[in-house]
């Protein structure tokens, strides 16, 4: 039991420094990185950093009393709270008909990639369940690449970078965005030939 009370105290002096005017030194650095991921995300101010950060502090909280042990309560935190920013993304994002979304994307530079919006055009409920049923079917990398180029209108930068945060690449680097670039497409592809499938 010591330990865990000493666990305790070290994550609430953490999250404390991090809500602190005063702080400025690594525990505010969570803050800032809360606050940019829900700006990059598009939830802020629907969501503000504080209550990402007290849900992340609730549910280190709960680990540390089932005996679980933090070795570096910031980098902990700072997982948790990427990790909650993703399920809010999420969760809001079941609230849209993806096939809306696509409706209004901008033609890409690369013919290839863009969104036809005459194609969209008289849709019946058949194609739009079809266009629905197949997005879930993607995997979910996929879904975020779609979700993030077409829905938030995300860079093929923001998304790699994106991608790095939330753990779905190990590593940013110059071969990364074509990969990405690539992937979408492929997406985008499965979604069109569901679609058509319908239609023929």
């Amino acid at each position: 039991m010591p330990k865990i009370y000493k666990q305790l105290e070290l994550l609430h002096e953490v999250v404390s420094r991090s809500l602190s005017p005063q702080e400025v030194g690594t525990s505010k650095n969570l803050i800032f990185f809360i606050r940019r991921s829900l700006n990059q995300m598009g939830l802020y101010p629907e969501w503000h950093e504080s209550e990402i950060l007290i849900e992340a502090y609730l549910r280190v909280r709960q680990k540390v009393l089932t005996g679980h042990e933090v070795q570096k309560f910031p980098a902990y935190l700072t997982r948790v709270a990427q990790l909650i920013i993703f399920e809010k993304s999420k969760q809001r994002r079941r609230n849209y008909s993806i096939s809306q979304k696509l409706s209004r994307a901008e033609a890409e530079d690369d013919s290839a990639f863009s969104v036809d919006h005459s194609y969209t055009d008289g849709i019946n409920p058949d194609t739009i369940d079809t266009l629905w049923s197949s997005f879930k079917a993607l995997s979910e990398k996929d879904q975020e690449v779609l979700t993030l180029r077409i829905v938030h209108g995300y860079s093929w930068k923001e998304v790699a970078y994106t991608f790095v945060e939330w753990g779905l690449e190990s590593h940013y680097s110059d071969s990364l965005i074509p990969k990405l670039r690539t992937q979408g497409k492929r997406a985008l592809e499965k979604l069109r030939k569901g679609v058509l499938s319908v239609n023929n």
